[in-house]
């Protein structure tokens, strides 16, 4: 088993799933932004280059922590499910997959409304990485590429899929170059107009009728009424430490319950 070393910094840290990623996050903060400037840059370039992963039809969950107040904010960006679906749409069988069963994308307005409540250079400037490297381009990874190899079948079955990330008539390799420009104009057309080109404008729109023409039931209405929520966030008081998470729909609750149960149990003594 190997680990990775200790890093230890004394300005800042920033921790990512693409070295890319990190690298923006890390820019931002030289730039004079601060954690949440770093965070909301480092995610928006993971859902350009970790396509495998993430995307800007995603969701997130975040906690902050403002050390001048020393509030706990607690950020569910996860959106509702279409008003269109009822309990019985499914009947017994409700798919594993596909647009019919997908969500409203939470990512955008919860990312500018974490970067409008607490950073200092704004939404603009938090996505320019990300719009640079969804125009110009990234060096496919190893892990992208074996995700897109394995997977290709059912991308396949996707034309536009097929547009964006076959355009050579293949998947590519490790080490090549992929571009996304039309990722790019809707980046560009958010950075320049706010969450509401999303949510509430022509991006929105176009989005709304590609996901109907895939069996989605997302519409207009459905996009214009996502609000980012702000629930109260869990706290554990845990030998000595007070730690908070995120509460459910996210998972993050598992960890406090987990310690919870540990706490009464001298771990060190356990084979």
């Amino acid at each position: 088993m190997t680990t990775r070393p200790t890093v230890r910094a004394a300005n800042g840290l920033v921790a990512s799933g693409h070295p890319l990623a990190t690298s923006a996050g890390l820019a931002a903060l030289r730039e004079g932004g601060n954690a949440a400037d770093a965070a909301v840059a480092a995610a928006a370039v993971c859902a350009v280059v970790m396509p495998h992963r993430t995307s800007i039809g995603g969701d997130m969950f975040a906690l902050i922590y403002d050390a001048r107040s020393r509030d706990v904010t607690a950020y569910n960006g996860s959106g509702a499910a279409p008003h269109a679906l009822e309990p019985e749409t499914f009947g017994g069988a409700f798919p594993a997959r596909g647009a019919a069963v997908a969500t409203v994308p939470g990512l955008i307005a919860g990312l500018a409304d974490l970067v409008g409540d607490h950073g200092r250079l704004g939404f603009d400037r938090a996505l320019a990485p990300a719009i640079g490297y969804a125009e110009n381009g990234f060096p496919v990874t190893r892990l992208l590429a074996e995700a897109m190899a394995a997977e290709g079948e059912r991308l396949a079955e996707d034309e536009a899929a097929v547009q964006v990330f076959g355009p050579r008539g293949r998947w590519p390799g490790v080490g090549e170059m992929l571009q996304q420009p039309d990722l790019a104009d809707a980046l560009q057309a958010i950075a320049r107009d706010g969450a509401d080109a999303f949510y509430r404008g022509d991006l929105g729109e176009r989005f709304a009728t590609a996901i109907a023409s895939i069996g989605g039931a997302i519409d207009r209405a459905d996009l214009a009424a996502h609000r980012t929520e702000r629930p109260e966030p869990l706290a554990l008081n845990y030998r000595g430490l007070r730690l908070f998470g995120q509460p459910p729909v996210s998972q993050g609750h598992i960890l406090l319950e987990e310690l919870a149960i540990i706490e009464g149990i001298d771990v060190r003594s356990l084979e």
